[in-house]
């Protein structure tokens, strides 16, 4: 976007866009100081991921081989690093998640820039912030499930944003630090890998670089992902240990429990059973949205027209005033259909039919087709598409991104299972279709038809849609009003959940020495990284598919080898991975062992339970 001006010139010519960022920045300060440790759970994978794990390398404990982890190291050394310098608090790794939700903002709106203008730039990014990152789930951005996912998607966009920077200026530094982010991306979690094989065919065929400059280019790109291994096999990791990831992450991924959970909570794989209610979803969303827009669209038709008429400042400022609060009226069916966490479960599909439907238009107007007809060769074909126009390329770009990013969640979109991970671009493609290339079309058949009135309408409606789901999202969010207090930092849950975690961490801590395991079962490493005790960290998380991998004979021998001394078992309902709960539907071995060899000493809590255990004395 900036090219070489000297700064003041550059402040002159985007000072719109620089005032646009402020106000986002004052929106995210906003919803910061109320969805700020309120996004839950305390009992997934959050803590896990993003301090225990962290807290044990620091202890000395080594990835791979002393903790078993499924992601990249990158993540976690960076949490690692920064507990470090800053602190083994909260406070440390939610700044961390906020600074780098900062940057994917301004990557999202730097990336719909170069394919639209500043309003629906603005538009687009307000609603990854309002839907992504400030959810309350743990699909938040700030402290997500597991911050490999933010942390790949940034490098992910920022490699986007990089590519498209090359193809406008051709600057080939562009290319190289392309390169640089996708390979920390993928360094961090492997979902946006497929982008690799994009940028190699941009640096190859679509705008070429010397053979040369790729070689240095990989090497560059090789830099951070070499160190990052090269710590951990300093520290003493072999290749043995990565194969022993390698098989069991293999075998995670195709158990059954695996492949239903991701079936029919996240839409990694096809499921036509779901496809009624996928077609239901978009005709909701469609419905309401166009409805709505058009209605605004006509208001501001015949707004625009009075004040043609009159030409009294006064009067147009009062006829804006008093006509405002209708666009309102509408959030009452926003709330009716709008807020589900489905909403956008058809985007991945749909941007796939904006992509070939855009990509066929191209094709024809460079009369693509009609080389297929002669026998040309592949370069031939290469200089033909080199024809579509600077803006196509890019918006065709972003469409096979946003595809890629789509992939774990491409046949279904469910923003409490990931789905604000990958919506970003999916939605942006979306809505830029929707409000600029579609007007095109319309203009054509509908005489009066004005692009610029249906832009802003499509713009009201999508704000209003921001602030709907912003809102509801905020109550949810407020329901976690319990501030469980600990050393680490306070964090607000449900009550019943916050007084039971607070009187197990008091008598953890009361009963435990610093040198003693705490294993929870399902699942609560939250509680190891409250109390400060490390858990088991081979096993200790014992959902469905993680008991079918390892065997709870496997299981069963560890802990004979390195008995906990205390093991917590939750009534926590695990039934989206297939069985419900743990010592009445799975891992029944298991708790048997554990009634033989460990003496029960209290439950503590009353809805949500957590029952005792100590190891028995000989």
């Amino acid at each position: 976007m900036f090219n070489n001006l000297n700064i003041s010139e550059k402040i002159k010519k985007y000072k719109s866009d620089l005032l646009l960022l402020g106000v986002l920045l004052i929106i995210f300060i906003f919803l910061s100081s109320i969805f700020l440790f309120h996004q839950y759970s305390i009992l997934i994978d959050s803590f896990g991921q993003n301090v225990y794990i962290p807290m044990e390398i620091l202890k000395g404990k080594i990835l791979y081989k002393d903790i078993l982890v499924p992601y990249g190291p990158f993540s976690y050394q960076l949490n690692a690093f920064l507990m470090l310098i800053f602190g083994q608090t909260l406070n440390t790794v939610i700044f961390a998640g906020s600074v780098n939700s900062l940057m994917i903002l301004l990557l999202i709106y730097l990336i719909s820039r170069n394919i639209t203008d500043k309003r629906l730039s603005f538009t687009v990014t307000f609603l990854i912030m309002t839907i992504c990152v400030f959810h309350y789930w743990i699909t938040n951005y700030i402290f997500p499930y597991s911050s490999a996912m933010t942390y790949s998607l940034t490098a992910f966009l920022a490699s986007v944003f990089c590519s498209i920077n090359y193809l406008k200026k051709s600057n080939p530094i562009y290319i190289r630090y392309a390169f640089v982010f996708i390979g920390i991306s993928i360094l961090i979690k492997l979902d946006f890998i497929f982008f690799l094989p994009v940028l190699l065919a941009i640096a190859t065929f679509f705008k070429p670089v010397s053979k040369k400059y790729l070689a240095i280019t990989a090497i560059f790109s090789s830099i951070i992902p070499l160190l990052s291994w090269f710590i951990l096999f300093m520290q003493g990791i072999t290749f043995l240990n990565i194969y022993e990831v390698y098989v069991n992450t293999h075998k995670f991924t195709h158990t059954e429990h695996f492949r239903q959970f991701y079936t029919n909570n996240a839409g990694m794989f096809f499921n036509s059973k779901f496809l009624s209610e996928y077609l239901t979803i978009f005709k909701t969303v469609f419905v309401n949205l166009l409805i709505t827009t058009i209605i605004i669209y006509l208001h501001f038709l015949i707004l625009q027209k009075i004040i043609r008429l009159y030409k009294f400042k006064l009067l147009n400022f009062m006829l804006i005033l008093f006509t405002l609060p209708l666009y309102f009226i509408f959030l009452n069916s926003y709330y009716s259909c709008m807020y589900s966490n489905k909403i956008f479960a058809w985007m991945p599909i749909s941007a796939t039919i904006i992509l070939i439907t855009v990509l066929a238009f191209n094709f024809i107007k460079i009369k693509l087709f009609e080389v297929f007809k002669r026998n040309i060769s592949f370069k031939d074909i290469i200089n033909r598409l080199k024809l579509i126009n600077l803006k196509q390329r890019i918006f065709i770009l972003v469409c096979i991104a946003s595809i890629i990013s789509s992939m774990r969640c491409y046949f279904y979109i469910n923003l409490m299972i990931f789905g604000t991970f990958v919506l970003p671009l999916v939605l942006l493609v979306n809505i830029v279709f929707w409000v600029d290339y579609l007007p095109v079309f319309l203009a054509k058949y509908i005489k009066y038809f004005d692009k610029e009135i249906w832009k802003k309408a499509c713009i009201i409606s999508l704000i209003l849609l921001g602030i709907v789901l912003s809102i509801t999202y905020m109550f949810k969010a407020k329901l976690n009003t319990y501030p469980l207090k600990t050393s680490k930092g306070t964090y607000y849950v449900r009550e019943y959940e916050g007084k039971t975690f607070q009187q197990t961490i008091s008598y953890i801590q009361k009963h435990a020495n610093i040198n003693d395991t705490l294993l929870v079962i399902p699942r609560g490493l939250s509680l190891n990284f409250f109390t400060g005790l490390s858990s088991n960290n081979k096993y200790y998380d014992f959902i469905p598919p993680t008991i079918e991998v390892y065997g709870e004979d496997k299981i069963i021998q560890d802990f004979k080898n390195n008995k906990p001394r205390f093991i917590l078992i939750t009534n926590e309902n695990t039934g989206d991975w297939g069985s419900s709960y743990v010592c009445k539907n799975y891992a029944l071995n298991i708790c048997k062992f554990i009634d033989k060899n460990y003496q029960y000493k209290k439950t503590i809590g009353n809805d949500f339970q957590i029952k005792v255990f100590e190891v028995k004395k000989l």
